[in-house]
């Protein structure tokens, strides 16, 4: 999947300098690591084999909250799902494949936001039924943390 039609960079600036508090070099650095980032990471191949399995199986999807307009775009992940796919061997497979995943429906739902320039999206790990006692993988998290809220991982390491 390639990354949606509108330029994302231009439109990306303000959440990048809000996220820094208006400091500009802090901006401008964590702009780029996002583009390198990006560069790495698209286009998505949807025919891999893992990311078919979790998408067929519905863990990573999509809420359907369009009749309401004050909430945000909803990317649902039911581990509860992955961990019943027992791809467990592959972990380092499968937790790039839950991120591909992940980022799959996110990009699909900020190309669907209604003004560009301010798309919102939400994300919901649902851990219902999951218990350390099946075998948790952890490293599902830790992918998807590093990859959605780099500096929030930082701390929990």
């Amino acid at each position: 999947m390639e990354r949606y039609m509108w330029d994302s960079r231009v439109h990306s600036w303000s959440r990048f300098l809000s996220a820094r508090n208006g400091i500009v070099p802090q901006a401008m650095t964590m702009i780029q690591a996002h583009e390198r980032w990006r560069n790495e990471f698209f286009p998505i191949d949807l025919t891999e084999p893992f990311l078919q399995k979790i998408l067929k199986a519905h863990a990573v999807s999509e809420i359907d909250v369009a009749d309401e307009e004050d909430i945000a775009a909803t990317v649902y992940i039911d581990f509860a799902k992955l961990q019943s796919l027992r791809l467990m061997d592959e972990s380092e497979s499968l937790s790039m494949e839950v991120v591909k995943a992940f980022v799959l429906y996110t990009e699909t739902l900020l190309a669907k936001a209604p003004d560009p320039r301010r798309p919102k999206t939400c994300q919901f790990v649902d851990l219902t039924g999951v218990s350390i006692k099946q075998g948790f993988n952890v490293n599902i998290l830790k992918k998807l943390y590093a990859t959605f809220e780099p500096s929030e991982f930082a701390k929990l390491v």
